[in-house]
């Protein structure tokens, strides 16, 4: 490299060599005349060697942030439950609700219009694929059975279990703080109502509010405390040991489902727990319908049950369709019941429910088009007249409270406002913890099946990616360079995929936000990239121009000017 210092505004203008000896121009003795200007100074000691080893084993990964994308995908595929329980149940959803929209359409009496003709059409079109797509579940299990399994035999399951106890306490904490939440709701409940029985005057008011913030106490001491979910999660998890080998055998056993694809049409893992978890979520919704049920959680859960049996219903029976569509009238009138009358209203309308339920089972049951889905409505429509029955269909125990305060208060009362919005708080909370622990028994599920080495692997290998890419750098710069566009992105999307993955958060949801977070921090690595190298350079040229002047100045005796003449 040469150092320029002829140039008209270059600081080194005024300057000359004279033989090894620098002097400026002004100083030259009368009458002789300056040597021809200086072209260049050598400065290649002042630089280094920057040959390197040349070596380039990721060179063909770019700073680009398609590049680090894709690598980003690579391990947050291996980390996440990308096709495992949570997008197995989505694919569910999507494949009744398309189911649903079938049904609704080609029953219509109407003529169809040309977009809802589309709408049949497309449904009809997806419905196959989306419960094709299930089986891709199993990705999942594939390879977290086929790891753990072979980590068996490397005598490594010691080790396995001893890290699978710390990770389920993550995940058991995760539901714990919901319940919590829900717990500091009731006492704030109970609380308020201390404070209304004494500004009561009437001791019937009295001795009711205290009876009802009794209740609530002990209702929910016996089954929604942190204490009693931690020994439902801890019984559930022991009850899965040997999961990991039912998996196992079921996919690569001698007629396993790598052999016979066409029958792997839902998720293996969760196949197997999957009685298990309906008795638990029957157990804690049956519970909670004690405690806090309100009209629109009723109408909810019986709404669903009418629509997973109404697909089974063919469009073109017009006994069937009529029947359904006074199901639908009958539960409307459940939930709009008003006024003085609304107990005998609403126990009309559970009636009118299970009087039309008995005529569609009828049908089903006589009608030899319906043969082969006989058992599973009658699974459904035993569900059915359990969510419509008394104990289901009454309020719970926190609504009865707030229905007196209502009574002895009045509607527009500040009382009654103040309990209702608690109760509301108590009965949300509730829904979210009981998701939350039935979305964790399949957590729980996979982690027996050999989700965390897998996740782990799922960490270390874009890890060691990212460092390699990192370290095999021929220079400072370049290394500084690496990190901020590809290591941190790489590490970072992986990082927070695998935090997502400790909280919960399943599915297609996790991967993105994993993706996500990787392309912003390399938009931001490649911005903070851009101001270092021109930090970098300006440092550099000041440096040589630095180094380049105490040559001059003789503080080197090695002769490195060349002069250039024209």
């Amino acid at each position: 490299m040469t150092l320029n210092i002829s140039g008209r505004n270059n600081i080194y203008k005024d300057f000359s060599m004279s033989g090894q000896t620098v002097a400026p121009l002004s100083s030259l003795p009368a009458g002789q005349t300056a040597p021809p200007p200086v072209a260049a100074v050598r400065v290649s000691d002042v630089e280094g060697d920057k040959k390197g080893n040349g070596k380039k084993i990721f060179g063909i990964i770019g700073i680009s942030v398609g590049s680090v994308a894709l690598l980003t995908l690579i391990g947050l595929f291996t980390l996440s439950k990308g096709f495992s329980s949570g997008f197995s149940q989505k694919l569910n959803k999507l494949s009744k609700s398309l189911q649903k929209k079938i049904y609704d359409l080609s029953s219509s009496t109407k003529e169809l219009t040309a977009s809802q003709k589309m709408k049949l059409k497309v449904s009809q079109t997806l419905k196959p694929m989306a419960d094709t797509m299930q089986a891709a579940s199993n990705i999942s299990a594939i390879k977290d059975s086929w790891i753990r399994h072979w980590l068996k035999k490397l005598k490594l399951e010691p080790v396995i279990k001893k890290m699978n106890n710390v990770f389920r306490n993550i995940v058991i904490k995760n539901t714990k703080n919901y319940y919590s939440k829900a717990e500091s709701a009731n006492l704030k409940f109970c609380s308020y109502l201390d404070d209304l029985i004494k500004q009561a005057d009437d001791p019937q008011i009295k001795s009711q509010l205290k009876d009802y913030a009794q209740k609530l106490k002990d209702s929910f001491q016996n089954n929604f405390t942190t204490a009693a979910h931690y020994e439902r999660a801890d019984k559930a998890y022991k009850k899965m040991y040997g999961l990991d080998e039912k998996v196992y055998n079921k996919l690569f056993g001698g007629d396993g489902l790598l052999k016979n694809l066409k029958n792997a049409k839902s998720y293996v893992t969760t196949d197997y727990v999957a009685y298990d978890k309906k008795s638990l979520a029957k157990y804690l919704y049956g519970q909670k319908a004690k405690f806090s049920n309100n009209v629109n959680d009723s109408y909810n859960s019986i709404k669903q049950l009418i629509n997973e049996i109404k697909i089974h219903v063919d469009p073109q029976d017009t006994k069937a369709v009529d029947i359904v569509k006074k199901l639908s009238e009958a539960l409307e009138k459940y939930k709009n019941a008003a006024g003085a009358q609304e107990a005998e209203l609403r126990k009309a309308a559970v009636q009118e429910l299970r009087t039309e339920m008995k005529n569609l089972s009828r049908i089903f049951r006589e009608n030899d088009q319906y043969a082969d889905i006989v058992k599973n409505s009658h699974e459904k429509m035993t569900e059915f007249y359990k969510a419509i029955d008394v104990q289901s269909t009454q309020k719970g125990l926190a609504q009865d409270a707030i229905t007196f305060i209502k009574e002895k208060y009045g509607k527009n009362s500040s009382q009654y406002k103040e309990a209702k919005r608690i109760t509301n708080e108590i009965n949300n909370n509730l829904n979210n913890a009981i998701n939350s622990e039935l979305n964790s028994f399949d957590k729980l599920a996979e982690l027996q099946v050999g989700s965390l080495p897998t996740d782990i692997l799922g960490i270390l290998g874009p890890t060691a990616l990212g460092t390699l890419l990192v370290v095999n750098s021929k220079d400072k710069n370049e290394r500084i360079s690496k990190t901020l566009t590809q290591g941190v992105p790489i590490i970072g999307g992986v990082g927070v995929t695998y935090y997502g993955t400790t909280r919960g958060w399943t599915g297609a949801r996790n991967l993105m936000l994993g993706a996500v977070t990787s392309v912003l921090l390399n938009i931001i690595g490649t911005k903070a990239d851009e101001l270092y190298k021109k930090y970098a350079e300006k440092q550099s040229i000041l440096q040589t121009a630095y180094d380049a002047w105490n040559k001059l100045q003789g503080k080197d005796t090695t002769v490195i000017a060349s002069a250039d003449q024209k």
